[in-house]
């Protein structure tokens, strides 16, 4: 074996060579990551009816500046439905922020991914929740996160949403740093 540059030489010319697996080369060094963007919630989310609510989020913004790091392509997130660049196996990880002021009223809250395979039928992928005690009134805070590994082997058939999920009268925080944020990693080929 002779490595030179980025190539690699196994035996000599004229030799045959059995490969098994893929080798990949896709701009950040063979097997490296190829896709990360990080997105936020543009502003806070009031789910209207306030309790018992199951709300698509839509209103995202992809981070472009430091300290956080765009590689390679980024997500469309057409009305609440994320489409991927290109096939893969991505690693979705979401972190929900929620805050609750004076309702005095207590309830579970979280992020539920939905998915599909055809464009159509979405089900739920992933859910987490965490439970919000607004029982003595005053402000409560609370955060769920939430990773998903999932296998694009379609950019037209395989999409992601996101829900917020709300027992509680809360709101969904949103606005640049201190907000709600989605970030997709291409981790391997599919």
């Amino acid at each position: 074996i002779n490595e030179s540059g980025n190539t690699i030489t196994i035996g000599a010319s004229g030799d045959t060579t059995n490969i098994v697996g893929t080798l990949q080369n896709n701009g950040a060094g063979v097997g490296g990551t190829s896709i990360v963007n990080t997105w936020y919630l543009t502003s806070d989310l009031n789910p209207v009816p306030t309790t018992n609510s199951n709300v698509l989020i839509t209103a995202f913004t992809e981070y472009t500046s430091a300290p956080y790091a765009k590689v390679g392509s980024s997500m469309s997130n057409s009305s609440g439905i994320w489409t991927f660049p290109e096939t893969g196996i991505y690693k979705i990880s979401s972190t929900l922020q929620f805050e609750e002021y004076g309702n005095a009223y207590s309830g579970k809250n979280g992020i539920i991914i939905e998915a599909t395979t055809d464009n159509s039928s979405y089900s739920t992928a992933d859910v987490k929740y965490s439970w919000l005690d607004g029982s003595a009134g005053g402000a409560c805070h609370g955060f769920v996160d939430l990773d998903l590994i999932i296998d694009v082997t379609s950019t037209s058939n395989v999409k992601v949403k996101f829900r917020y999920y709300s027992q509680a009268t809360t709101i969904l925080n949103g606005g640049s740093a201190n907000s709600s944020k989605i970030t997709f990693e291409k981790i391997a080929i599919t």
